[in-house]
């Protein structure tokens, strides 16, 4: 129960309605209606196209700081609320009979990865000739090695010593990465939200459809404390 009042708050914060007086509940009211009117101009119309993959992408990277306790129930707000916009927007679009933006998926997302060490892996495979094993077969029946071969039992004993001192070393980094992902992904949405903020700030310069610029008026307040929270969950 406590997670849902959480979970409440900060969609309710996200959308631009704060616990204050009753101005600052306006500009959800006003951005939150489904129609935008047919007053619009090209920088609206670039506002919304924008806007609307640009959300896309935010979805996918607040997925990934969903993963990290400090910042779940904000994530999980963000998904939410930004999945709304996005369908409001599209609205908007096709009141204003302008074309739709290509989405963002999340496949689309984490195709360049994921294709990258695919062909790094190829040479390896390559780089592995047999023909070059062949000399050390050569050197197999000479009775000097034989002799040398005497010594081999002392290089296991001194070998077996490092053996259970590998686990324990290799637990460190694991931890230290696993924070060091976590904090990327809150840093990469942290800037992703920024480039919000400044999309909303070129609407309020160039826009004039009301409900556009009431919706840019929405996203420069709740981004910027969207922000500053994500900083603070960074410790």
């Amino acid at each position: 129960m406590r997670r849902v009042s959480m979970l409440l708050a900060a969609l309710l914060l996200l959308s631009g309605c704060t616990p204050g007086g009753s101005g600052s509940a306006a500009p959800h009211s006003a951005a939150g209606t489904s129609g935008a009117g047919s007053r619009h101009v090209s920088a609206d119309v670039t506002f919304v196209r924008s806007l609307i993959p640009h959300h896309q992408r935010g979805i996918v990277l607040a997925s990934a700081v969903a993963r990290v306790p400090a910042a779940h129930i904000l994530a999980e707000a963000i998904i939410v609320t930004q999945q709304d916009e996005v369908a409001r927007m599209s609205g908007w679009l096709r009141e204003w009979s302008a074309s739709a933006p290509p989405s963002v998926t999340r496949s689309a997302a984490t195709a360049p990865p994921s294709t990258a060490p695919s062909r790094a892996t190829a040479p390896s495979i390559a780089t592995a000739p047999s023909p070059e094993t062949a000399p050390s077969i050569a050197t197999v029946p000479s009775p000097a090695t034989e002799t040398a071969s005497a010594p081999a039992p002392v290089a296991p004993s001194r070998a077996a010593a490092p053996r259970p001192a590998t686990p324990t070393r290799a637990a460190g980094p694991r931890s230290a990465t696993s924070l060091g992902a976590a904090e990327d992904s809150i840093r990469a949405l942290i800037a992703h939200q920024q480039e919000a903020i400044e999309l909303a700030q070129r609407e309020q310069a160039g826009g004039a459809n009301p409900a556009a610029l009431a919706f840019a008026r929405q996203i420069i307040e709740s981004r910027t404390e969207e922000i500053a929270q994500l900083r603070a969950s960074l410790g």
